[in-house]
C-alpha cells in the first residue's frame, strides 16, 4: 500500500514536470502497480498519448504500469467501480486501445517459466486504454451543444441516501 502511494506520487510529480493537465495518478495497490490510472483535464489532442509515453519512458517505471488507463476529471481514480464505468462507456476499442512494446518484471505471471530462466525481464506489450471522453467529437445541438452526453448516474450523496432507505422502499 505504501509503495503504491509512493509510486503514484512519483509518477504524478514527474508527469506534472513534463506536461500540463495531469490532475491525479493512482497506482492501484490491488495490482501491485500493473495498472496505473491517470486522470487528465483532457484539454488538448495528444495529451493521453503524451502521458502514457512519459510514464513508460520514466526510469522508475521500467517494470511497472503495464496498463495505463486514462480518465477524465469527473472520474474518481480511487474508486475502481467508477474507473470501470469510464472504461465501459467511454472506450471504443478500435480507437482507444493502444499497444506498445515494454518490459515486464520477472515476477509477472503472464511470463512463462521457460522465459524467466536466466533473465530478469521479458519484452511484452503494454497497453494504453483511453477512457476519456473522445476529444474529437463535435459539439452537438441535440446534446445541449456539448461533445458528449451527460451522465445519467446520480451523485454519490444521493446514491448513499437512497441505499440507506432500501428497506423503506420494499427492496431487500
Amino acid at each position: 500500500m505504501m509503495e503504491s502511494i509512493n509510486f503514484s506520487a512519483l509518477i504524478w510529480n514527474f508527469l506534472n514536470s513534463q506536461m500540463i493537465g495531469v490532475t491525479g495518478v493512482n497506482a492501484d495497490p490491488s495490482t501491485a502497480w500493473a495498472n496505473l490510472i491517470v486522470q487528465l483535464d483532457n484539454s488538448y489532442v495528444g495529451q493521453v498519448f503524451q502521458a502514457a509515453s512519459l510514464v513508460w519512458g520514466y526510469d522508475k517505471s521500467n517494470f511497472v504500469a503495464k496498463n495505463v488507463i486514462a480518465v477524465d476529471e469527473d472520474i474518481d481514480i480511487f474508486d475502481l467501480g467508477k474507473v470501470l464505468w469510464a472504461w465501459a462507456y467511454r472506450v471504443d476499442p478500435k480507437r482507444d486501445y493502444h499497444f506498445f512494446p515494454g518490459l515486464y518484471g520477472a515476477s509477472d505471471p503472464v511470463i512463462q517459466a521457460k522465459d524467466r530462466i536466466g533473465g530478469t525481464s521479458y519484452l511484452g506489450t503494454k497497453v494504453l486504454i483511453d477512457a476519456t471522453k473522445w476529444i474529437g467529437h463535435p459539439r452537438d445541438p441535440e446534446l445541449w451543444n456539448e461533445k458528449f452526453p451527460p451522465s445519467a448516474y446520480p451523485d454519490d450523496e444521493t446514491m448513499k441516501f437512497v441505499k440507506s432507505r432500501w428497506k423503506e422502499y420494499g427492496i431487500k
